[in-house]
């Protein structure tokens, strides 16, 4: 449905005569959508479920090892790296743990990376990653393996003093 607007041209105040169309709408109504017409919710498809016959688990699992926490002192940590950086205005992840030597293993690598982001975007440090070069870090647990992981070598930078 169009709607047409026709140009009237008066001569006279009583006869008004038709000159030529003005312009043409296609669309004469607005389209309305009420949000109520549409469902709110519709639920899932049930799954079927095949009876299985369930087995025993292993009752010989020590489930202790679930319940145990380790706290890593982020301050302490932050303090080692902080005075480090006070002797040399750079420091790796490889030479930090050289020094004071990992304790608490994997969870204490993780807070070292947690400490430093990369050019300073949130961390306490600014640290660089530089992936050509890949280090070993190596550590002892508490039942005297050695565990070790290889990663690209994280350099700790000095801050850098604005005055």
């Amino acid at each position: 449905m169009a709607l047409k607007v026709k140009l009237w041209k008066c001569e006279s105040p009583c006869l008004p005569r038709l000159t030529s169309e003005f312009i043409t709408i296609e669309a004469s109504s607005a389209s309305i959508e009420l949000p109520m017409e549409r469902p709110l919710y519709r639920s899932p498809i049930k799954p079927k479920i095949a009876s299985i016959q369930l087995e025993d688990g292993d009752e010989t699992l020590d489930a202790s090892a679930l319940y145990t926490q380790i706290v890593v002192d982020k301050a302490a940590i932050a303090s080692h790296i902080r005075q480090s950086l006070q002797d040399q205005s750079q420091v790796t992840l490889r030479e930090l743990c050289q020094t004071q030597p990992l304790k608490q293993g994997l969870a204490e690598l993780v807070t070292y990376l947690d400490l430093g982001n990369e050019k300073g975007s949130g961390g306490r440090f600014t640290m660089l990653i530089d992936e050509e070069i890949e280090d070993i870090i190596i550590w002892t647990t508490e039942d005297e393996k050695q565990r070790s992981v290889r990663m690209p070598r994280l350099i700790y930078l000095r801050p850098s003093s604005k005055h």
